[in-house]
């Protein structure tokens, strides 16, 4: 979407391919208006579904789009309406006319008034939605209390729809321009004092109503919650146009009291209206509205086991990080499983505040929920991280014993064996990591045969290191020991490099980086071959390969060899 966003509706149209220009035939664009400059919307008809598509241009570059197809953006439904907007216009002949009435304005003038009158009776009789949109305009009333404004929302939904519950999209478009002409004057009194506990009951009428019709409808849109965005959007402004400080208090309390509603839903839109107010004011209007979130965030406690106030309290932790006051929140702040995202992300924040008892409390926390060891790696990393900034020699030892199975680091290898007393023991752990790496590094992890070959190094076992040459340790690789493991046996060394069969099970991220740097190491190590060994050996050598059993099995060296 970032990427769009700097795209002309001609620039996004050559990121189409002939696949997707023939899946746009298909579909059926159609009522494309344009709701203000560059603000386009449209329907698209893609076999029995019809999508709901938004693009908006800021001068000639894309500036959002929306589909509520819910597939990644752009999506077909968006292509479709950009290939309408960017359509040349149908040249039109230009046609002079004499300044004269258009023939409907001339059948007004002529018509009887009291014929009119009753045409226009008759026809509003047959058309409640007509009758409910002529009573809001014409009425002198723009005052309504919050009971009235509800039956007015309803009787408005009610005229469209009846009783059905399965809508299609153009029927949703009437009931939001009914409900534009309804709201309007209403939203007009909030604007002119935004600090009115009245005016603001109405805008919660509002709210309500098009939560409750979001679910009340069959229907898969997103246009309710547009809705309320687009009215709490005009409210906020009002708001920040506040100069009255105790008036900015009253409507910002207002809000904060209106997260929940009825005790028990939780309104996310009232939550995000603060956050855009946070974004737009000053530091001491920004430390009032999160003193409100604190307040909220402690009374509801309770329920934090529910997925709305961890949704809640998410939000509220990228908002504190993000404007930098997360140290004055932190006690807000908890740890919720599965949700591995967020809490590694809260834990760094604390570890970069020095706050290291905290976050280790939150490592153990996470890390023991996990049914699966593998989800606690992230944990054991940053424990280790919080443990070699806190000195804690032996707790560092501990996770490194937990993390070796699946890092296979050799630094923390050594932390581990240095902290086993028994010389026994430490001979079963090196056994048994040294098989787990090696098991790991033929099916799994590169840097499982990564670690073999670093602990034999170590060790200075390099014949039992040419045992490593197979089809998962990489050329780079080989290349680094190749010294040590010549000077032990040369010929079983040459016969291991020849026989070694490229194919791997595996394809790890780390071993596809490894195997990407195998290029350059096969030349190298060919030319170093080429220096330690006799040339009849190798010819030898590479001759067997070539004729032997195994001669069809892929060998990088072999391959160079027959080239040269």
């Amino acid at each position: 979407m970032n990427q769009m966003r700097r795209l002309t509706i001609k620039e996004l149209l050559q990121k189409t391919n002939p696949k997707i220009n023939a899946a746009i035939k298909k579909l059926v664009v159609r009522e494309l208006d344009e709701e203000g400059k560059g603000n386009y919307v449209a329907f698209v008809d893609d076999g029995d579904d019809t999508c709901d598509v938004n693009i908006k241009l800021h001068g000639d570059k894309i500036e959002a789009v929306s589909c509520d197809c819910g597939k990644p953006m752009p999506c077909l439904h968006v292509f479709a309406v950009a290939k309408a907007v960017g359509a040349p216009a149908e040249k039109k002949k230009t046609v002079k006319r004499s300044a004269k009435e258009s023939p409907i304005v001339q059948l007004l003038r002529s018509v009887d008034e009291s014929a009119l009158r009753e045409w226009i009776k008759t026809l509003l009789e047959k058309n409640k939605d007509l009758q409910v949109s002529f009573t809001h305009h014409f009425s002198p009333k723009k005052d309504f209390t919050s009971e009235e404004l509800d039956a007015h929302t309803r009787q408005a939904v009610k005229s469209i729809v009846k009783n059905k519950k399965n809508i299609d999209p153009t029927t949703l478009k009437k009931i939001f321009e009914l409900w534009n002409d309804i709201h309007k004057p209403v939203i007009e009194l909030y604007q002119s004092n935004a600090g009115s506990a009245a005016y603001f009951e109405l805008i919660e009428v509002i709210v309500n109503n098009s939560l409750y019709y979001k679910d009340y409808f069959h229907i898969n849109t997103v246009k309710f919650d547009k809705y309320i965005d687009d009215v709490l959007r005009v409210c906020s402004n009002a708001i920040n146009g506040l100069e009255n400080d105790a008036t900015w208090e009253k409507a910002i309390d207002l809000v904060a009291e209106s997260l929940v509603y009825d005790n028990k839903v939780f309104r996310p839109h009232y939550a995000n209206q603060l956050y855009s107010l946070i974004e737009i004011s000053d530091k001491e209007k920004q430390d009032y509205i999160f003193e409100k979130f604190e307040e909220f965030a402690i009374k509801y406690q309770a329920e934090r086991n529910y997925m709305w106030y961890f949704n809640f309290t998410q939000n509220l932790f990228d908002v504190t990080v993000k404007q930098g006051v997360f140290e004055k929140y932190t006690t807000l702040f908890y740890v919720a499983y599965g949700q591995n995202e967020y809490n590694l992300n809260l834990i760094r924040e604390l570890m970069k505040l020095g706050m290291f008892a905290q976050a280790e409390k939150f490592c153990n926390e996470c890390a023991k929920g996990n049914y699966s060891e593998s989800y606690s790696v992230p944990y054991w990393l940053l424990l280790k991280e919080i443990y070699i900034a806190t000195g804690k020699k032996k707790a560092l030892a501990e996770v490194g014993y937990s993390l070796l199975p699946f890092t296979y680091d050799f630094e923390d290898y050594l932390q581990v064996i240095e902290n086993i007393a028994n010389d026994e023991d430490r001979k079963k752990f090196r056994t048994k990591i040294f098989s787990s790496a090696r098991k790991s590094g033929s099916y799994t992890s590169y840097k499982g045969i990564e670690f073999c070959f670093r602990l034999l190094d170590y060790e200075k076992k390099y014949v039992k290191m040419i045992e490593l040459v197979q089809s998962c340790s990489t050329y780079h690789l080989l290349l680094q020991h190749f010294e040590p493991m010549f000077a032990a046996d040369k010929l079983r060394l040459l016969k291991a490099l020849v026989e070694k069969n490229d194919h791997s099970y595996y394809y790890s991220e780390d071993s596809m980086r490894a195997r990407g740097k195998d290029e350059e190491a096969v030349k190298t190590l060919l030319d170093l071959m080429m220096q330690k060994y006799d040339q009849n050996i190798l010819n030898a050598a590479f001759r067997a390969k070539s004729n032997g059993r195994w001669s069809y099995s892929k060998n990088k060296l072999v391959e160079r060899y027959q080239k040269k």
